[in-house]
């Protein structure tokens, strides 16, 4: 009764916002976690591996990141300054691409045979562009591009942004005020044909969503389930194919296995193994692996 009480009081202090959703989630998802062997990723069985590296290179303004599944490497993207950044999967530097000519780029994707998906986030612009086959500049004027002016407010635009490769749909996640969930088909089978796409607005499956703000998105490809993370909440969330909660994972050292909380978070990705790696401004590194079920009934983890 006594631990009971204590993880109550510690969830509370730190982060009274919407803590009582966060609470009543948090029980939901322990007893969902031991009870089912649904497909899911499970993001409160991970435990960290790597926190809080500094990425070799980079000032400030780390700000998402996709595990790049031909290379199987990772990418991120910073403004300070803005460039792409190639890292293995310890957040070491492999090779660094000057952005030139594009604004505030803050989130990417990869849509396979090295091409990508750079979001300027106040413009609402998304740019495909090729992955060069050496370290050099990536120049705007070579990207094919489109816009999409919905509820334009300034620096609260485009955060996340995934693909799901299978289905060819594009998921892109707005920051805030309000936070929106979009979903872009058929990107990739018109490339070079005129953009023949469908936009739907899928921002009722985050209705229920207790962090206030929304920094990044990933399409799980094992399960079919999207990633969300918030940067002001200090945590992410797992959705199914229908939009229902499933998991969630706090990135808050008093809630967490991080000695210290991270900042900033701003981009979460997976692995074709299922580890997880996440970034955070300014400049930080995290990486996260899920143990083995024999080693989950071990230690008990919820």
């Amino acid at each position: 009764m006594l631990g009971l009480l204590l993880l109550l009081a510690l969830i509370v202090l730190a982060d009274y916002k919407q803590w009582d959703r966060r609470l009543y989630f948090h029980f939901k998802a322990a007893i969902s976690a031991a009870e089912t062997r649904a497909p899911g990723v499970w993001l409160s069985y991970y435990q960290v591996v790597t926190q809080g590296k500094t990425v070799a290179g980079i000032g400030r303004n780390l700000s998402s990141i996709v595990h790049d599944w031909d290379a199987d490497s990772l990418l991120a993207v910073s403004n300070g300054p803005a460039s792409l950044i190639s890292l293995d999967k310890s957040g070491n530097t492999l090779a660094t691409y000057p952005l030139q000519g594009f604004g505030d780029i803050e989130a990417i994707t990869y849509l396979g045979a090295g091409l990508l998906v750079l979001v300027e986030e106040r413009a609402h612009r998304l740019n495909i562009v090729r992955l060069p086959d050496n370290p050099g500049p990536i120049n705007a004027d070579q990207a094919q591009h489109f816009s999409i002016g919905i509820n334009l407010n300034g620096n609260k635009g485009y955060e996340g942004i995934a693909f799901d490769p299978a289905s060819d749909r594009l998921f892109i996640v707005k920051e805030r005020d309000p936070m929106q969930l979009l979903v872009i088909t058929g990107l990739v089978a018109s490339l070079g044909t005129g953009l023949a796409i469908d936009i739907t607005d899928l921002s009722t499956w985050i209705d229920g969503f207790f962090g206030t703000d929304l920094s990044s998105v990933h399409f799980d490809q094992q399960t079919g389930h999207l990633l969300l993370l918030s940067e002001e909440s200090r945590l992410a969330i797992e959705l199914d194919s229908a939009g229902e909660l499933v998991s969630y994972r706090s990135f808050s050292s008093w809630t967490s296995d991080l000695d210290q909380s991270a900042p900033h978070p701003e981009g979460i990705t997976l692995d074709a193994q299922g580890n997880m790696f996440m970034v955070s401004e300014p400049n930080l590194f995290y990486s996260f692996a899920k143990p083995t079920e024999s080693q989950s009934a071990t230690s008990g983890t919820p």
